[in-house]
C-alpha cells in the first residue's frame, strides 16, 4: 500500500486546495477508502465541516436505499455530514450503466450549486483508467478518448476532481482493511451485461501478455499530453478565427479554417456545434468528421441541433429552429441552455411569430438565426411576439449568452 504521505499526497493536495468540498461515495471499496482517507487528513487539518458526502440511490436493484443508507452512517460516525440523492426514473433496459453514471452527476451537480460547494471529489482509481481506456479503444476513440479520464474535469457544471487515478483498487481496500471497515459489494460489478465488467475480467489475460495497468495508464497519461497539445492549437485558432455574437451564432473565417489540419478543424466544429446546438451531451467523433468531409459541397448543414450555412468568406454557426421546443417555456432564467435572463420569463422562438411580425430584421442578422432568439411572450398573446430582446435593444444584462465556445474570449465577442 503506498505509505500516507507519498500515496495519497493528490488528495491531500486537493483537500488543502478547497474551502467545501463533496465526495462522491457509493460505498464501494474506493469511495469508501477515499471517505476513509479524507476524514482522516480532516480530523488532523480541523476541516472535517468543509467536507460532506453525497451518495445517490440510482433505485435500480432492491434495498439500494439500505445500502445509501449504510454510507451515510459510515460518514457520519467519521465526522462527515452526509446527503442521499435519489435518482427519479422510470426504468431503464438499455445502456444502464451510462444513463445512471449522467444521473448522478447530474444530481451532484445540481445540489453543489444550490449548496455553494466548489467541486466533487470521486474515487477513480488506476484500474479504473486501465479500463476505461481500453472500453474507449473497443469504440475506435481518438487522442481525447484514449486519453481516458483527467484529474481534474466539469460535468454538467460542476468541478469533478479524481486525485486518486495513480492509486490502485488493491491498495484502496488495503486501507479499509487495516483500519478494520468495510464496504458493499454491488453485484453489478459480476454482471458481464455490463461492458466494464467484461473489460475488467479480461485485465489478467492482458497481464500475463506484459501489458498491466501501469503500462496503459501510462499510454493514457502521454495521450493526454498529445491532447492538451492539440488542444491549445485550436484555442489559438478560436481567439483568431471565430467571432460570436450575442444572438447566439458565431461567424468562422473560412479561409484560415480550410488551411486547417483535419485533427483541429474537427476539434473547431465539434466545439461550436455543441456549444450553439444547446446539447448538454458531447458529440460523437465519427458525426463531426462525416460533417466535415462534407462541408464544402452544399451550403447548408445541420447537425446535434445546431446549423451551419456556408458562405464565400466565411461559415455561420448557429441554433437550428426546427429542434426548439416551439411551445412556451413557463417562468425560466435560463432557455434552449444558451440565454441567461436577469428575471425569470415566460419565452418562446422568434420564429414561432416571425412570419407575422412586423419588426425589422437587421440585413446581418440571418433569418435561421432570428428565428432561434428568444421572446419574451404574454399568456394572452399567441399570434404576436411581445418582446424579442435583442430586436428591440432591451438593456444588455436583460438577456445573456449562458456561455462562450471555449477558446473564444470576452474580446471576440459582440453585440449587434
Amino acid at each position: 500500500m503506498p505509505d500516507a504521505k507519498g500515496g495519497f499526497d493528490c488528495l491531500y493536495e486537493v483537500l488543502a486546495g478547497h474551502e467545501k468540498l463533496a465526495l462522491a461515495v457509493s460505498g464501494g471499496s474506493d469511495s469508501t477508502a477515499l471517505m476513509f482517507l479524507t476524514a482522516q487528513w480532516a480530523r488532523q487539518n480541523e476541516r472535517l465541516d468543509d467536507f460532506c458526502v453525497l451518495t445517490v440511490d440510482h433505485a435500480l436493484r432492491e434495498n439500494s436505499d439500505r445500502e445509501a443508507g449504510e454510507v451515510c452512517s459510515w460518514a457520519r460516525a467519521l465526522g462527515f455530514e452526509c446527503h442521499v440523492l435519489v435518482w427519479q426514473h422510470d426504468g431503464h433496459s438499455s445502456r444502464v450503466q451510462e444513463k445512471a453514471r449522467a444521473g448522478r452527476y447530474e444530481l451532484m451537480g445540481r445540489w453543489c450549486a444550490d449548496h455553494n460547494v466548489a467541486g466533487i471529489i470521486t474515487a477513480h482509481n488506476r484500474d479504473d483508467q486501465a479500463e476505461t481506456l481500453l472500453m474507449r479503444l473497443a469504440r475506435g476513440s481518438g487522442v481525447d478518448g484514449l486519453a481516458a479520464m483527467r484529474a481534474g474535469a466539469q460535468l454538467f457544471g460542476v468541478e469533478v476532481f479524481r486525485p486518486l487515478l495513480g492509486v490502485s483498487r488493491e491498495d484502496l481496500q488495503a486501507v479499509l482493511q487495516q483500519a478494520g471497515h468495510g464496504w458493499i459489494d454491488d453485484p453489478s460489478n459480476d454482471d458481464s451485461r455490463f461492458e466494464r465488467v467484461r473489460v475488467r475480467g479480461i485485465m489478467s489475460v492482458l497481464e500475463a501478455a506484459g501489458i498491466d495497468a501501469d503500462s496503459i495508464n501510462l499510454s493514457a497519461s502521454r495521450l493526454q499530453r498529445a491532447s492538451v497539445a492539440l488542444e491549445d492549437v485550436t484555442d489559438q485558432f478560436m481567439a483568431s478565427s471565430v467571432t460570436v455574437f450575442d444572438s447566439g451564432h458565431c461567424e468562422v473565417d473560412r479561409p484560415a479554417f480550410e488551411e486547417l489540419a483535419d485533427d483541429i478543424a474537427i476539434r473547431v466544429l465539434t466545439r461550436l456545434l455543441e456549444w450553439a446546438g444547446g446539447g448538454s451531451e458531447p458529440l460523437r467523433m465519427a458525426k463531426v468528421e462525416r460533417l466535415y468531409e462534407t462541408l464544402a459541397e452544399s451550403e447548408q448543414h445541420t447537425l446535434a441541433g445546431a446549423r451551419i450555412a456556408m458562405r464565400k468568406g466565411c461559415f455561420l454557426i448557429g441554433r437550428e429552429f426546427g429542434r426548439i421546443e416551439a411551445g412556451p417555456a413557463t417562468g425560466v432564467k435560463v432557455w434552449d441552455n444558451r440565454f441567461v435572463f436577469s428575471h425569470h420569463q415566460d419565452v418562446q422562438p422568434y420564429g414561432v411569430f416571425i412570419e407575422n411580425d412586423d419588426r425589422q430584421r437587421p440585413a446581418h442578422l440571418p433569418f435561421f438565426v432570428a428565428c432561434s432568439l428568444p421572446v419574451f411572450v404574454e399568456k394572452n398573446k399567441k399570434t404576436k411576439a411581445s418582446v424579442v430582446p435583442h430586436l428591440d435593444f432591451i438593456e444588455a444584462d436583460g438577456v445573456k449568452l449562458r456561455s462562450l465556445p471555449k477558446g473564444v474570449g470576452k474580446a471576440n465577442a459582440f453585440r449587434r
